[in-house]
C-alpha cells in the first residue's frame, strides 16, 4: 500500500487543471475510454453507472492517460490506485459535492440517482509518470485509446514549392499597380 500514499507529482496536478477529461486505461484488456472527473485532496473522482459514463468495474490499480485540451497531445500517462467510495462511507457527500461542480448538463435529482444506481470512482495517482510530453496522439470517437501516429515524412514537390512562393491577395503578396 506503499505505492498509493505516494504524493502526486507537481506535474500531475498541473495537467489535471488544464483537462476536462481523461483516458481511463482499466487493466482490463478492454480499450481506454475517455471520462469526465473531478479532483478532490489529491485524487482524481469518476462517477459511473445508470444514465452516467459507462466504464467496467476498476480493480485496484488502473492507468490515467491526461491528454492536452487544445489539441489532444497525450502530456502525461500515470498509474493510479483505486477505491470505490461508497455511499455510507462518511467522504462520499464531498465526493458527490465535487462530481457536481464538475459536471456538465442538469442536476436534478443526481444525488438521489447517483447513491442509488451509480458508483464513485476515486484514483490516486502514485509514482512516477511512465510517459510525458508525446508530440501528438490521435483520438478515435468510438472511444478508442488515444494512439501515437507514425513520424510523417516531408516529400517536395514541384506543387509544394510553387505553393510556398504564391501568397494571396490578404497577404500583401500580389504586387499593386495603380491603373
Amino acid at each position: 500500500m506503499d505505492a498509493a500514499a505516494t504524493s502526486v507529482t507537481a506535474l500531475t496536478e498541473e495537467v489535471l487543471n488544464k483537462s476536462a477529461v481523461l483516458w481511463l486505461d482499466a487493466d482490463d484488456g478492454s480499450p481506454a475510454r475517455a471520462v469526465w472527473f473531478a479532483r478532490r485532496d489529491g485524487r482524481v473522482l469518476i462517477v459511473s453507472g445508470a444514465g452516467e459514463q459507462q466504464i467496467a468495474p476498476l480493480g485496484e490499480e488502473a492507468t490515467l492517460i491526461l491528454t492536452s485540451a487544445g489539441d489532444g497531445r497525450r502530456l502525461l500517462t500515470i498509474r493510479a490506485a483505486v477505491e470505490q467510495i461508497h455511499p455510507d462511507d462518511g467522504e462520499w457527500d464531498a465526493a458527490v459535492e465535487s462530481l457536481i461542480g464538475e459536471r456538465r448538463g442538469s442536476h436534478d435529482g443526481v444525488r438521489d440517482r447517483w447513491r442509488e444506481e451509480a458508483t464513485i470512482w476515486a484514483l490516486r495517482p502514485f509514482g512516477v509518470p511512465e510517459q510525458a510530453g508525446v508530440p501528438q496522439v490521435v483520438t478515435s470517437p468510438g472511444g478508442q485509446a488515444p494512439s501515437t501516429p507514425a513520424p510523417a515524412t516531408s516529400v517536395v514537390t514541384p506543387a509544394a514549392t510553387a505553393t510556398a512562393r504564391w501568397r494571396p491577395w490578404h497577404l500583401r503578396g500580389r504586387a499593386t499597380r495603380r491603373r
